[in-house]
């Protein structure tokens, strides 16, 4: 699996599926921009499919109004005052089972989607890496994989100028 971290606008830099991972809030500044980008598509079509943002809440669109991405994941975390490690990981582990039901083989998180007082960007970064591989791993040792089905095979981050996001070797 490759994984590229990028500084830039995502009108230029958004490949595959672009993942947002939402608070119930929806306060998220990728999410804004995305949305600014895409026309109000992701609040639009949160109310018309009742995407709340709650922790295991997903919403999958397609439309051709996605551009510059194949699809647009909205992900629910919950509360971000009730955020923990553990919803965390449960939001990343939905995030995949939706990804493989959609064949998509690479996709692009928005480093805005990192920052908590709670835990360090590297840190949620890192753990979004391991879960994505572990997913991946268990996913291409089974038997659906002869299926046809694609693997998860590019991460993509776009990340802010002014943010130095660093990937340590397991």
């Amino acid at each position: 699996m490759d994984f590229s971290i990028k500084s830039g606008p995502p009108e230029k830099l958004g490949k595959g599926c672009a993942v947002l991972l939402l608070h119930s809030n929806f306060k998220y500044p990728s999410s804004k921009k995305i949305n600014k980008l895409i026309n109000n598509l992701i609040k639009r079509s949160s109310k018309e499919h009742g995407f709340s943002g709650k922790i295991g809440d997903s919403l999958h669109l397609t439309e051709k109004l996605c551009a510059p991405f194949s699809s647009i994941l909205l992900i629910g975390l919950g509360e971000q005052s009730d955020i923990n490690l553990g919803k965390y990981i449960r939001a990343l582990n939905t995030t995949y089972s939706v990804l493989r039901k959609h064949n998509t083989p690479e996709i692009t998180f928005f480093s805005d989607d990192f920052k908590s007082s709670k835990y360090e960007m590297e840190y949620l970064v890192q753990t979004m890496s391991r879960v994505l591989v572990e997913n991946n791993y268990k996913y291409e040792t089974t038997l659906k994989t002869k299926t046809g089905r694609y693997l998860l095979k590019k991460i993509n981050i776009i990340s802010n100028l002014d943010e130095k996001i660093e990937i340590q070797e397991a």
